[in-house]
C-alpha cells in the first residue's frame, strides 16, 4: 500500500465514521439523547475532510440553536 492509498483510506474511514454520528445524531432529536453533542462532533470530524461543504451545515446548525434558545427564552419570560 502506497501513500495515497493509505490517505484514501483515511478519508473514507473519517467520512464513515462522520456520517453514522450525524445519523445518531439527527435520530437523537427525536430519540432520547445528547443530539446537541453529537451532531456538532460529527459535523467537526466531517469539517477537517469536507471544509467547504461542512462550513454551510455547521451555521445552520449556530443558527437552529440560536433560534431554539431564543425561543426557549420567550417562553420562560412568559411563564414568569
Amino acid at each position: 500500500m502506497g501513500d495515497g492509498d493509505l490517505k484514501q483510506l483515511r478519508k473514507l474511514a473519517i467520512t464513515i465514521i462522520g456520517s453514522i454520528l450525524l445519523s445518531i445524531g439527527l435520530l437523537m432529536i427525536i430519540l432520547p439523547g445528547p443530539a446537541f453533542i453529537i451532531i456538532p462532533l460529527a459535523l467537526l470530524l466531517l469539517n477537517n475532510q469536507y471544509p467547504d461543504k461542512v462550513k454551510i451545515y455547521i451555521k445552520k446548525f449556530q443558527r437552529s440553536l440560536s433560534n431554539a434558545g431564543q425561543w426557549l427564552d420567550q417562553r420562560i419570560r412568559r411563564w414568569s
